[in-house]
């Protein structure tokens, strides 16, 4: 599977990168607002679309790819066979920055992506 997992940062934490290519982009004519820089992760990965594996998956993106206290992240995965990605739940509520309803299975927490 082809695993893409986008992290920006959360709207109330400030982000000067952001706020910087908003300004170039009004420079120029373009009414933009709200602009924010973040990043693309992307790998490949055998496994699953089980519900343990997305829940490694938020534990991996939660403890390694993002930064929870000042980003916000979400993923898509696209299984091999399938050309159109689909895209799955945001862990964490981008408004309130509270973590959203997970698998709560303390094996899981252990399981590694395969």
């Amino acid at each position: 599977m082809k695993i893409t997992v986008f992290v920006t940062p959360k709207a109330t934490v400030l982000d000067p990168q952001g706020q910087a290519v908003q300004h170039a982009m009004q420079s120029i004519g373009y009414a933009a607002s709200n602009t924010h820089i973040g990043k693309v992760i992307t790998f490949e990965i055998k496994g699953q679309d089980t519900p343990e594996f997305r829940a490694a998956l938020d534990t991996l993106c939660n403890n390694l790819l993002s930064n929870p206290i000042i980003e916000d992240y979400r993923y898509t995965i696209e299984p091999q066979h399938v050309a159109k990605s689909s895209t799955l739940r945001c862990s964490r509520d981008p408004s309130s920055g509270s973590e959203a309803s997970r698998v709560s299975n303390p094996s899981v927490k252990q399981q590694r992506l395969q």
